[in-house]
């Protein structure tokens, strides 16, 4: 059994090599230890490990079969332990990834390819999503111009990236929200005022809805993107999707389409995760005052009628054309990892 409490042999019987099994080891312990990871490095660390599984259970003979049911359960059962090991931010992801990794093994095995095939075409999706930020980045121009008013909220590195490289092209404004109680806006913030031709102002999240009135464009970044076009987001974004709908705001996010999921969010509260309340009320201040309930999730849902326009790495997209991307991606069968 694997430190995780899980089996490290496969359904049918297929055990991993130590090898490949201390790597899947090293990957679970790295989503589990409570540090933030970057949602790129999750899913990078997430296929390569895969394609190492895989490596393992494809026939090393020439022109070999690649036995594609065992292939596939391998990745299954191997991304279900990385997913259950991983933090709810990261915990979709990694699904997708291992359901882009079993399209992949049908898609070669339909070509007949070996494993050679298997191996570049999980490392030519793996180059896709370690460049999937700088593409997102690249169109920024096309959306952002001169001397509009920007608005987002929080600290995420995709859009830090978007505005910088639409500041190489275009002189405008930024307003950040804070985010409390993490309140790494001040972080954006910071980095955004290094480029000459931004001006950047810091609001705390109270000012969200005034200060929308003289916004011209919402950018901001997501956890998730599900079937239905519903976003998973970073608590405090529906704050915003609300305020730029009222305000007539144009809600553009930002996702690579490693996000983009192929399932439907039924039931909401089963993906969102509540953080500790003395984030937002501390323990000895409840202890002064009447107990209190308090709730702190970690995301909001924010529905696809609240969204102007989704900006992937291969394109933008409105919200409706969401379903043949994730069509693209997946294979229906893998809906249930």
């Amino acid at each position: 059994r694997t430190e995780t409490g899980l089996p490290s042999r496969m359904d049918g019987g297929f055990e991993l090599p130590p090898k490949v099994e201390a790597w899947v080891t090293a990957v679970e312990k790295r989503l589990a230890d409570g540090s933030r990871v970057p949602t790129v490095e999750c899913a990078v660390l997430t296929a390569t490990v895969l394609r190492q599984v895989a490596m393992a259970v494809i026939p090393t003979g020439e022109g070999s079969s690649l036995g594609i049911d065992k292939v596939q359960q391998a990745v299954r059962v191997v991304g279900r332990r990385i997913a259950t090991a991983a933090h709810s931010r990261e915990r979709l992801v990694v699904e997708n990834v291992a359901r882009r990794v079993m399209r992949i093994l049908r898609e070669e095995e339909e070509k007949g390819s070996g494993r050679k095939g298997v191996t570049e075409a999980i490392v030519d999706f793996v180059e896709d999503m370690e460049e999937a930020i700088d593409r997102i980045a690249e169109q920024a121009v096309e959306h952002l111009h001169a001397r509009e008013v920007v608005f987002t909220f929080g600290w995420s590195h995709t859009v830090e990236m978007f505005l910088r490289d639409a500041a190489k092209h275009r002189k405008f404004e930024v307003i950040v929200a804070e985010n409390a109680p993490d309140c790494d806006g001040h972080g954006l913030a910071r980095v955004l005022a290094s480029e000459d031709s931004l001006d950047v102002t810091v609001i705390p999240d109270a000012a969200i809805f005034a200060m929308m009135a003289r916004v011209h464009k919402v950018i901001v970044s997501a956890n998730a993107v599900m079937a239905n076009g519903t976003v998973l987001a970073p608590a405090g974004l529906q704050l915003v999707a609300t305020a730029a709908k009222h305000h007539a705001v144009p809600l553009v996010i930002c996702v690579g389409t490693h996000k983009l999921s192929p399932v439907f969010p039924h039931d909401p509260h089963s993906f969102n995760e509540l953080l500790n309340p003395s984030r937002i009320l501390s323990f000895e201040d409840n202890a002064r005052i009447k107990p209190t309930s308090v709730a702190n999730p970690a995301f909001d849902f924010i529905p696809s009628s609240l969204v102007t326009l989704f900006i992937t790495n291969i394109g933008g997209y409105p919200p409706s054309h969401i379903y043949r991307l994730i069509n693209d991606q997946y294979d229906d069968v893998d809906a249930e990892l």
